[in-house]
């Protein structure tokens, strides 16, 4: 008996493609005008305007093509592309927040309101079109309990490094020197891990290793974008060196061991990924 296997997509993931297109054009045309036309950020220090060049390159040449990509895979019904897809909505949606907050207001505000919105409701729209029985059904090669460890480890890592500059100035009510460096009131940075990131991977890193299927999606999901995040974050530091020597340089060889342990991950989840022929063959 021929195996039925799905071959057209759901109304929700057909709106998350129509949705994911616009988003592509939206972050291609606003990384690269906040790449080339830095001197909108006059008004933050430096650092923080080689931090914004940086971020814009990286979702130009790290999160677009892999958006179209897995994009593309997806629409043949590959659910490692869906999954691909998602962390990369993720990252962009989590440098969204960065341009709309970490920056001062430039001209480019309605770029990147625009950008947050539609990586936003991209996100949750294709987290409907998840099909869990199907997800449960193809990841069962996924190393869950590897994966898992090592999503809490990440966690743990920059958990620890975000409390080292938190909680002596909650103790003492002063502000970070973190913040006062980079001319900041508050580091969205850490108000995203703390309310979302640290969550999502926790509960993924748990619901994986019970081989839950949300946890295949949300690990997975994770995964992807701080693969992606790592390298983004290298590529940040090293133009906020750029922009001021005074910036140090320690971060990018540190987020480079961090980006090649997560294209390891990944790879290691997306090889224990079977579409539907495969799981059904």
């Amino acid at each position: 008996m021929r195996p039925n296997v799905p071959s057209k997509q759901s109304a929700a993931e057909r709106v998350a493609q129509r949705l994911s297109s616009l988003l592509v054009i939206v972050a291609a045309v606003s990384s690269a005008v906040s790449f080339l036309f830095w001197d909108a950020f006059h008004r933050d220090v430096p650092a923080s305007v080689g931090n914004m060049r940086g971020t814009a390159l990286s979702v130009l040449i790290f999160a677009v093509p892999t958006l179209i990509v897995a994009m593309r895979t997806a629409a043949r019904g590959s659910l490692r592309g869906q999954i691909v897809w998602l962390g990369a909505l993720a990252y962009v949606a989590y440098n969204a927040v960065m341009f709309c907050f970490a920056a001062s207001y430039n001209c480019f505000f309605l770029l990147y309101t625009t950008l947050l919105a539609l990586s936003f409701w991209s996100l949750l729209i294709l987290l409907r079109a998840f099909d869990l029985a199907t997800v449960s059904r193809c990841c069962v090669h996924v190393p869950a309990r590897a994966v898992a460890i090592y999503l809490l480890v990440c966690l743990l890592l920059f958990a620890g490094l975000w409390l080292s500059a938190i909680l002596p100035s909650m103790v003492d009510n002063s502000v970070p020197s973190a913040l006062t460096d980079a001319g900041m009131k508050q580091n969205p940075v850490w108000v995203l891990d703390f309310a979302f990131t640290f969550p999502l991977m926790s509960v993924g890193a748990l619901w994986l290793w019970r081989k839950q299927a949300w946890g295949y999606v949300v690990s997975g999901m994770m995964t992807i974008m701080l693969t992606i995040e790592t390298a983004g974050i290298g590529v940040d530091q090293y133009f906020g060196h750029l922009h001021d020597p005074a910036a140090p340089l320690s971060a990018v060889p540190v987020m480079g061991v961090f980006t090649l342990a997560g294209l390891i991950f990944s790879v290691l989840f997306l090889r224990g990924v079977r579409d539907s022929q495969q799981a059904l063959s």
